[in-house]
């Protein structure tokens, strides 16, 4: 293992590796040359390919173990599951497409990632990028309810998504307006933009630190994104939590006070927001006038995902029907995506790569480690671009301390 406690002047390869890692969800929207990659992954692996030729060392932790296990388990379950044709929802060679993906992702980001990735860019290319996107969403906003325009933030002709050039914007938009910045849902620009704010919350020394909150607090409450709304007063709260642990009585009283400020923020805007038409519509998609739970909810925790798995035989329960192979009926979040395609031993292994990584990290990668966890219960974060940026991040966080951070709080040991 390679520790550095100092930033070193990095080639130009290294730099373009962490600029496309950092913005890897959004450029992942378009298509690539080659059908079913996309952009972001197809310049990424033709990156690592020059890079790898040019630097022809292989950089690995203790914490690539975990990662091997967890990919070996799903190849061996998925090849079990493949001799009973029966059990099979998606086709042979799309199972093995799909693994190859994280596969490659885990060798680029998990493998060479700590020696290519420069922290100090990628936290400014997350700031300009993160800051950018919620000033779009608060433009798209702007031009709908002012003019009735709806502004996309994705040339649709070149759009990755199957269908997405078919969606009938404009009757999905008079129901409920979702803006989604440069992404495809206002879940994706949430999963993103997270990112950043879990940065802030652990960065003490960064330059209008709290305004740059509140930005990004109003960017995530006007996409509408109800997993990114509940996330932010969780990511608040787990930070003063650890900071109380620590015991480190003026970063406390920081965190505390920070703390206050943006539950205070998040109550008094929750509560104009919720008391607009808008709001309450929204509020709606989640808890119904009767108590109920919204569309919203059910979708992702009730979406029949977990009675399919329910009904599978004990055996396939326990490794799975294969990785990625699930009916297309119903919506998969990665939690039970996993679940179903990689049984219960499956989402064990991956759980425990998780668990270490936030043992192991510092402030900031703890916050994202949780953040992960929770998007697994509700959206499909288990993919190259999602885990390629939070694991990026995460691993880089274990080692190095991150810019903009009160540095007795790390240690080159680390």
């Amino acid at each position: 293992m390679r520790g550095r406690c100092a930033e070193s002047e990095k080639p130009i390869g290294y730099k373009l590796y962490t600029v496309i890692i950092t913005i890897l969800p959004a450029i992942n929207t378009y298509k690539s040359p080659i059908p079913n990659v996309e952009l972001g992954t197809f310049l990424l692996l033709v990156l690592f390919l020059f890079m790898i030729l040019n630097d022809r060392k292989i950089y690995a932790d203790n914490l690539i173990w975990k990662w091997l296990i967890m990919l070996y388990a799903f190849l061996l379950f998925t090849i079990i599951a493949s001799f009973n044709p029966g059990i099979l929802e998606t086709s042979l060679f799309s199972i093995t497409f799909r693994f190859l993906k994280i596969c490659a992702v885990v060798l680029i980001v998990i493998v060479q990632g700590r020696s290519w990735f420069d922290y100090t860019i990628a936290i400014k290319t997350l700031r300009i990028f993160s800051l950018l996107c919620v000033a779009f969403i608060i433009l798209q906003s702007i031009l709908y309810y002012g003019a009735g325009i709806i502004l996309h933030g994705i040339y649709i002709p070149l759009a990755s998504a199957e269908g997405y050039s078919d969606y009938n914007f404009e009757y999905m938009y008079s129901i409920l307006f979702r803006p989604t910045s440069f992404f495809f849902e206002p879940s994706h620009f949430c999963a993103y933009a997270l990112v950043y704010f879990t940065y802030l919350l652990s960065a003490n020394t960064e330059k209008y630190r709290r305004l740059q909150l509140a930005v990004m607090t109003l960017g995530i409450v006007m996409s509408t994104s109800g997993t990114g709304i509940v996330l932010i007063p969780i990511t608040v709260l787990i930070t003063v939590m650890l900071m109380l642990f620590k015991r480190n009585i003026s970063t406390t009283r920081n965190s505390l006070l920070l703390g206050a400020i943006v539950a205070i923020a998040i109550i008094i805007a929750l509560n104009v927001y919720i008391n607009s038409d808008v709001g309450l519509t929204v509020l709606q998609r989640y808890i119904k006038s009767d108590g109920s739970l919204g569309t919203a909810v059910l979708g992702r925790l009730d979406s029949g995902a977990y009675e399919l798995y329910k009904e599978l035989p004990i055996f396939y329960k326990i490794i799975g029907t294969g990785f990625g192979n699930r009916p297309s009926t119903v919506y998969f979040s990665s939690l039970y995506s996993i679940l179903y395609g990689d049984g219960l031993v499956g989402l064990i292994l991956l759980l425990w790569i998780i668990i270490s990584s936030y043992r192991k990290s510092g402030l900031f990668g703890k916050l994202l480690s949780v953040v992960y966890m929770v998007l697994m219960i509700g959206t499909g974060v288990f993919n190259f671009a999602s885990i390629g940026l939070y694991f990026s991040f995460i691993h880089q966080d274990i080692y190095e301390p991150m810019p903009h951070i009160d540095k007795k709080h790390y240690s080159c040991e680390r």
